[in-house]
């Protein structure tokens, strides 16, 4: 069983509201899933296949990872063939993400302890919409909102509305819900409002977000996972 588990429900909580990248899946593997897009597609145009050549310059550098990939195998090409490139990763159907593991039996006890579950992702609302799609979290989780889909990057964290939105649709309130999140620039900020925040700090998330906490505002406990 889950000490973090038994940890919210010691605390009578009725709600757990995740985030998505790098809290329940690692981000990583979406961006080798657009990778492979982007490389079938200069591979259609140019003949070289370069999945590899992006996965090493990523790693050395994520930024312009597409205009230096093309200099660094002496291709022609302009402004609009990355805006291209960059709508084939944004438009892709992701193929071979996975939850963590400690996801779906975390998941599955909660739920026995008739605890609800919901996400409240930021980003573009198709990219996490095929995330979602990807992983089956619109048949697991009983709410999830994307917050652009509120009305734009306004809505997203470290805004309270979305969280207003879901615990009113789970009929919770804010001191009997946890949100269990990854990102210290936006994700524990609401925790001014009485929900319980947890910090699980993946080994291998994307971003390993050391930047300093929204405001000061630090998570009520953090973890290595959900187990």
């Amino acid at each position: 069983m889950s000490a973090l588990c038994d940890c919210l429900a010691a605390r009578k909580i009725k709600a757990v509201i995740f985030d998505l990248d790098d809290t329940l899946y690692p981000e990583i593997q979406y961006v080798h899933s657009g990778f492979k897009a982007v490389a079938a597609r200069i591979e259609k145009d140019f003949g070289i296949n370069c999945y590899g050549d992006m996965l090493a310059l990523f790693a050395a550098d994520s930024k312009n990872v597409y205009n230096r990939t093309l200099d660094s195998l002496g291709l022609n090409y302009d402004k609009e063939y990355i805006a291209k490139l960059v709508r084939v990763y944004r438009e892709h159907t992701p193929q071979g993400l996975q939850f963590y593991p400690d996801v779906l039996p975390f998941i599955e006890e909660l739920k026995s302890r008739g605890i609800s579950v919901g996400i409240i992702t930021d980003g573009r609302v198709d990219g996490q919409k095929k995330k979602l799609e990807a992983l089956g979290c619109y048949a697991l989780f009983d709410s999830i909102i994307i917050t652009d889909e509120l009305g734009g990057e306004a809505f997203r964290k470290p805004s309270d509305q979305a969280f207003r939105i879901m615990c009113g649709e789970m009929k919770v309130a804010f001191n009997r819900t946890a949100y269990i999140g990854d990102n210290p620039a936006k994700d524990f900020y609401i925790g001014t409002q009485g929900v319980f925040t947890v910090r699980v700090k993946r080994g291998d998330a994307l971003h390993l977000c050391e930047e300093e906490y929204y405001k000061g505002i630090a998570a009520d406990l953090t973890v290595e996972g959900l187990n």
